[in-house]
């Protein structure tokens, strides 16, 4: 969990911004057939495109480390491992 939570907050965020978007866009569409931009709905809008690509990279970012085989190690031994023979080869 402590690993992904940037993630699965991010996630949740952009869910609420875009339920929200369209739910204003539904109810403005119905009671007025037709779009009306107003500067909240703007603001809203950019907010949520903003927030999309924030969203997509770590949701990509933690798929990708989720599919990664080093995640599953054991982080002491492996690292220190890799730390040693990297010191042994430069020095």
């Amino acid at each position: 969990y402590e690993r992904f939570r940037t993630s699965l907050v991010i996630c949740m965020f952009y869910f609420i911004l875009t339920t929200v978007l369209h739910v204003w866009s539904i109810a403005t569409k119905w009671s007025t057939s037709r779009y009306s931009w107003t500067t909240g709905y703007v603001v809203l809008l950019v907010l949520q495109r903003l927030t999309a690509t924030i969203y997509y990279y770590c949701y990509k970012r933690a798929s990708l480390r989720i599919s990664d085989q080093r995640f599953y190690e054991d982080m002491d031994s492996g690292h220190a491992d890799s730390i040693a023979d990297v010191r042994r080869q430069i020095g």
